[in-house]
């Protein structure tokens, strides 16, 4: 069996740290280089200790900004590096005007797989590059024990892959279940484990939500 770690950054820093940011990069450059809050760095730190995520074999993140933020404690605490894959990132929005003139967006991506933006992603993009980009560890870590440091979208987009979303509402609550077993029916908090389980033919056989370090079933 092979391990993965799927979890999202630790909190990124918010409007209360940086009150105006005003420079000539694009939104999403932006949105690339939010770092952790300071609150966020606890949080990575406290996380990069949790049991479960002892004896990681490899770490791997998004070129994100907060996403490395959070994998360089997880990496730090096993001794070893972590690898950036920018297939991990974000969904790419895009167009900002579209986004925002659509307050319904959210809801639309997870419930039409194809729908998305100009200049952005849909959720069927975004799940096919995060599963190549599993797939490759999955054949060059059989059996190890990986964590891979995402964001939540783009992690709930390729949960969806397997999950069966039951149901999902304006304020972002996501209601999985795979095999008839509830995975998560909350908001997603910062940061976020889920343990995927996948056989030596890459099937996923089990997948589990981690809070406070235990499983919640």
């Amino acid at each position: 069996m092979t391990k993965i770690y799927l979890i999202r950054h630790a909190e990124p820093i918010s409007v209360t740290e940086c009150d105006q940011y005003s420079s000539k990069e694009t939104d999403q450059i932006t949105n690339e280089k939010m770092v952790l809050s300071v609150c966020g760095e606890q949080q990575a730190k406290l996380l990069s200790t949790l049991p479960v995520l002892d004896h990681i074999d490899a770490v791997l993140c998004s070129h994100y900004a907060r996403a490395m933020g959070t994998a360089k404690y997880i990496a730090n605490h096993n001794h070893i590096s972590f690898q950036v894959d920018s297939r991990f990132g974000e969904r790419v929005i895009g167009t900002t005007k579209e986004f925002t003139e659509n307050a319904d967006f959210w809801m639309d991506q997870y419930l039409n797989p194809t729908y998305k933006c100009r200049d952005g992603e849909s959720q069927i993009e975004v799940q096919k590059r995060m599963w190549e980009a599993i797939q490759e560890r999955l054949v060059i870590n059989p059996g190890k024990r990986l964590a891979v440091v995402s964001h939540g979208t783009a992690i709930s987009f390729l949960l969806m892959k397997w999950c069966h979303l039951l149901e999902i509402d304006r304020t972002k609550r996501r209601h999985f279940t795979f095999h008839d077993k509830s995975v998560i029916n909350d908001r997603l908090h910062t940061p976020e484990i889920f343990a995927l389980t996948f056989d030596c033919k890459q099937q996923l056989i089990d997948v589990e939500l981690i809070r406070n370090g235990t499983m919640n079933s």
